[in-house]
């Protein structure tokens, strides 16, 4: 007579395929997420681009750069940026990509104009999100920068994927700060 074995699952079955579903599962989260957080970023990058652009046009009619959203052509940002008090603030300063104004809660960004002694920039500051990092696009020039703005590893690995270096070493410094001169140039 054969012996045969009808058991089914055991527990350590269950608890190996259950560990496995978890592992997996954080793993998807974690490519979902990461993607989510690109897609915004472009967003960001996108709208940085048209308000560069807008930019552009300012200096060519009126020879200066502004501060403020409101009172220029932003192209298809236009009827958003009519909506005072949500997607921009009441003073006009600032962009929010979602919406929500000052008082937000959604993860976002806010994107200002900002007139340094370094030049003229386009800032995008991460809000309300896991990630602390801000991208910087200095005008006229075209490149966006993503710079992370503390040292969580959130925070720098989304940047070096955005900047597509392999290191933290090989992200290029905030365009907003001054270089350090090399101990070779001192002397001259």
């Amino acid at each position: 007579m054969k012996y045969q074995n009808n058991r089914g699952l055991t527990g350590r079955g269950i608890v190996i395929i259950l560990m496995i579903l978890a592992g997996l599962s954080i793993w998807v989260f974690s490519t979902v997420e990461k993607f989510i957080e690109h897609t915004r970023a472009t967003d960001a990058e996108n709208t940085m681009n048209l308000a560069a652009n807008a930019q552009g046009r300012q200096l060519m009619s009126k020879g200066y750069y502004v501060t403020k959203w409101t009172g220029m052509d932003l192209g298809p940002l236009s009827p958003r940026v009519k909506k005072v008090g949500d997607y921009v603030s009441r003073n006009g300063t600032t962009y929010f990509t979602r919406g929500g104004g000052e008082n937000t809660t959604k993860s976002n960004f806010k994107i200002v104009f900002s007139d340094e002694a370094q030049g003229f920039f386009i800032v995008a500051t991460r809000i309300n999100s896991r990630y602390n990092y801000e991208l910087v696009r200095k005008l006229p020039e075209d490149k966006v920068y993503c710079v992370p703005v503390s040292d969580d590893k959130r925070s720098v690995n989304f940047c070096m994927d955005f900047m597509q270096v392999s290191s933290a070493e090989q992200l290029p410094r905030d365009p907003r700060v001054e270089p350090l001169h090399s101990s070779s140039n001192l002397w001259h």
